[in-house]
């Protein structure tokens, strides 16, 4: 304090932050986004008390991982892939593996991207966030690794798990003219969201798109009208239910039986 008669903020916030790294304390912070109160406060404190790359000390450099939160399609330059690099460093004109496929991707631009601002860099370090422009196969979700990486596999990646979608509704084009135009659509839908599901009925042979919920379903839906401009037919959404037995039991048998079809 001013009178010197208190504790210092500084010292503080350093006592915080080592009993929160040691998980001796958790800090909880009240807000609300919808009223846009709180949220300063919370980005000071992610900064003031959680751990950074930087608190890891390696006696040598590690394999790049880099995580794609959000894959986007950009009506410019095509895709852009949003990443967290969570070990090594990410350069300009590098390959990289994908986890997922095993397939090789080259960083052919880097860019800091700070709200509609962008700018070229030629690394992203660790603990940023940044995007690489023109990855071909990486989906959101994917995890990059160095080329270096012997088997290609990430404890980060196998750490992930994609829900399985349940709300599923039929769509068809227009005209056959438009069904390539639809495709790559799903397609970009797919890349953007790992949740998101397109697959055909092999019963019905209709195209059918699926999605965690009915609201979600809505949002694709409303995208490949407006976002796309297609004119698509949607029919109608259907749950796919699943039930599991909650128990086994076993029954012998013995005799000779016959299986009469229902008459």
């Amino acid at each position: 304090s001013p009178k010197g008669d208190g504790i210092d903020s500084e010292k503080i916030r350093a006592a915080v932050r080592e009993a929160t790294l040691r998980r001796d304390v958790f800090p909880v912070l009240c807000g609300s986004s919808l009223k846009n109160r709180g949220v300063q406060p919370l980005l000071d404190a992610v900064v003031d008390f959680l751990p950074s790359p930087d608190d890891i000390q390696k006696s040598k450099p590690s394999p790049t991982e880099a995580f794609v939160f959000k894959v986007v399609r950009d009506p410019q330059r095509g895709a852009l892939s949003f990443v967290r690099v969570y070990d090594g460093s990410l350069n300009v004109r590098s390959s990289y593996i994908n986890a997922r496929t095993g397939k090789h991707e080259k960083a052919n631009k880097l860019l800091c991207i700070s709200a509609d601002d962008s700018v070229e860099v030629d690394e992203i370090p660790r603990g940023f966030l940044g995007a690489i422009v023109g990855m071909k196969h990486t989906k959101t979700a994917d995890v990059l690794l160095s080329t270096d990486v012997k088997d290609g596999s990430s404890d980060l990646h196998k750490s992930l798990s994609i829900p399985q979608p349940v709300f599923f509704m039929s769509v068809e084009p227009e005209s056959e003219a438009s069904a390539p135009v639809l495709q790559s659509a799903l397609d970009w839908l797919v890349r953007e969201d790992p949740s998101v599901e397109v697959r055909t009925d092999p019963e019905t042979g209709q195209l059918l798109l699926g999605g965690m919920g009915e609201l979600h379903l809505e949002i694709l839906k409303e995208r490949l009208m407006s976002e796309y401009k297609l004119d698509v037919n949607f029919g109608k959404m259907r749950i796919a239910y699943k039930e599991s037995a909650s128990s086994s039991t076993t029954i012998r048998l013995e005799g000779d039986y016959a299986l009469t079809p229902p008459g």
